[in-house]
């Protein structure tokens, strides 16, 4: 993958998450963020256009995304979580990434052209850009629920309002099925990782060993989105070690009797 995909990555991410906070009410301790569907009813009904223009462009740009959100969140979301709660996005070169919760790491993998059409319409792509005049209530403590077509987007929160376009429910519905079905089919990422810790209390709560060379103190804390990038294979293949069968976001740590919550994302892959 290039590196002009992973910048668009970034840059779709923030457009839905500035659009989604359209129609809808936050406070300081709320994120709101446009990060893939989750499911919900399909609704209203409504297809793609007659004449679907092709997902599969050729281009590195984001052509269709799906993502969820926002809300109320812990301090930690904007390392763990930069593309919400759950993304899915499709490249012009019908590439696409998937990923939700930080423990279960992000996946990839390529569509021909004529399924991505299928996608294409099954989402009502091209009825996107109508779509996105509509503004949503939203609910002040919920997240949003955003699909793109990499230019416009729509949003719903805690469901679609009874005036939504017709389609866009339905089109969100299909988006959440695409992405389970995928994720299936996908393969995990195995490059680099980004890696936050802070200090915990200790508790009789197992914890792990450190197994890096390096201390556990150079990582930043996860209330800022960066991270410390690891772009060595052995020690981000360690640090995804430590994440699996984790069931919860944090990593538990013990260094010489001190805790430390551990926490590590996937990184879009660069040349």
């Amino acid at each position: 993958m290039s590196s002009t995909t992973t910048r668009f990555l970034g840059a779709a991410a923030l457009v839905l998450l500035g659009s989604s906070a359209c129609g809808s009410t936050s406070s300081d301790s709320e994120a709101t963020g446009g990060a893939a569907s989750s499911g919900g009813a399909g609704g209203g009904g409504g297809t793609g256009g007659a004449s679907e223009p092709a997902l599969c462009d050729g281009s590195a740009s984001i052509r269709f995304s799906a993502t969820l959100g926002g809300g109320m969140v812990m301090p930690s979301y904007v390392f763990t979580n930069p593309y919400g709660w759950s993304f899915f996005y499709v490249t012009g070169g019908c590439e696409y990434f998937l990923g939700g919760s930080v423990q279960d790491g992000v996946k990839s993998g390529k569509l021909d052209p004529a399924r991505a059409q299928e996608l294409a319409t099954a989402v009502h792509r091209s009825n996107i850009p109508s779509y996105s005049s509509w503004l949503d209530m939203g609910c002040p403590d919920a997240g949003n629920v955003a699909i793109s077509d990499g230019t416009s987007s729509a949003y719903c929160s805690c469901g679609c309002d009874p005036d939504a376009p017709k389609g866009l429910e339905s089109a969100i519905d299909a988006a959440s099925q695409w992405k389970e079905k995928l994720w299936n089919e996908g393969s995990p990422l195995d490059g680099p990782v980004a890696a936050a810790a802070q200090t915990k209390e200790v508790t009789a709560q197992p914890a792990k060993a450190w197994p890096l060379s390096w201390p556990i103190t150079d990582l930043p804390l996860p209330n800022e989105p960066g991270g410390k990038v690891v772009t060595d294979a052995g020690d981000a293949a360690k640090l995804r070690g430590l994440r699996e069968g984790s069931t919860f976001e944090g990593v538990l740590i013990d260094v010489g009797g001190l805790r430390y919550e551990l926490f590590v994302r996937d990184e879009f892959p660069t040349p």
